[in-house]
């Protein structure tokens, strides 16, 4: 519980300015792309994993229980996506970490053009303690990306 407490602190006192240096959401082609969507509810991901093309948005919507975020793990990302990724980002209140969402249904979309392929896992801030984590497939090829619980 510590942990949590500790990492809620940490996130309460970053300046919410950290991490969008150079950042925002690039457009996708609306022709080409899709918007998938991930709820957050009852301290889990819902998909916990989800399979999207290189272009594709992400929209991470918070239910009850919050708050909610998404945040990546630096070192277990595609070769090269480090910086692809935190220029996508909107809104973050640290380096690869989404902002606090506190309010039902408020919404954090991250459009994943210009990333390279592969998989990108994430979790939850305040809740990873308790298993708050999820995975997105980024595929290269057009075709049917899907989701799975």
């Amino acid at each position: 519980m510590r942990i949590v407490a500790l990492a809620i602190l940490l996130v309460s006192v970053v300046p919410a300015a950290a991490g969008r240096a150079g950042g925002g959401v690039s457009s996708p082609d609306p022709a080409e792309s899709r918007v998938h969507r991930v709820d957050l509810a009852g301290n889990q991901f819902l998909p916990r994993r989800l399979e999207i093309v290189v272009g594709d948005a992400v929209e991470f919507v918070n239910g009850m229980g919050g708050p909610h975020n998404a945040a990546f793990w630096p070192d277990s990302l595609p070769a090269g996506a480090r910086d692809p990724l935190a220029r996508v980002l909107p809104d973050t209140i640290a380096p690869l970490i989404g902002p606090l969402l506190f309010e039902p249904d408020q919404r954090w979309t991250v459009t994943f053009a210009g990333v390279p392929p592969g998989r990108y896992p994430y979790y939850c801030l305040p809740h990873v303690v308790g298993g708050m984590v999820g995975e997105i497939e980024v595929r290269s090829e057009k075709g049917e990306a899907r989701s799975s619980r």
